[in-house]
């Protein structure tokens, strides 16, 4: 009977493993793309007009599987964060273009931005290997975060 209990309980537990998906442990990829408009004397374009940061439009164009997670005014710091997260590239190996578009209300920046950021994934690791915004590179670039200063024209 004891046998009988220690074999019914271990492939219970076999059970429970195998049928985990990889999805389960896959912790997801985040990237945050910090972003400053200033004009032509340096001042902050939020600063001069904080009711129209959250009527700024963020998209992400590709990939299809990724998603924005989070927007914030950082009021300390005046730069906008944008936060892209994706749990299926960290299980595949190959290059990802992620494409975000950037629409600013009147009075903020007269132009969209469009931010593109390559990585690299292999064998569960990023690497970064380039960032532009509107074919400019960006102030700072660390592994999981993109800085850009845009001067509002």
């Amino acid at each position: 009977m004891y046998y009988s209990k220690c074999i019914l309980c271990f492939i219970s537990i076999i059970f429970f493993l195998v049928s985990c998906k990889e999805t389960c442990d896959t912790t997801p990829f985040n990237f945050h793309c910090l972003i400053r408009v200033v004009g032509e004397d340096d001042s902050s374009s939020f600063k001069k007009k904080p009711d129209q940061i959250y009527k700024i439009v963020t998209n992400l164009l590709e990939p299809r599987n990724a998603k924005i997670v989070n927007f914030v005014y950082l009021e300390n710091y005046d730069y906008i964060d944008i936060q892209v997260q994706e749990y299926t590239s960290n299980i595949k190996n190959g290059i990802v273009i992620y494409v975000l578009e950037i629409q600013y209300p009147n009075g903020i920046r007269i132009s969209k931005d469009t931010i593109r950021v390559e990585y690299k994934f292999e064998m569960n690791q990023s690497h970064m290997i380039s960032a532009f915004c509107n074919d400019k590179e960006p102030k700072y670039m660390a592994e999981d975060v993109i800085v850009f200063e845009m001067k509002n024209k």
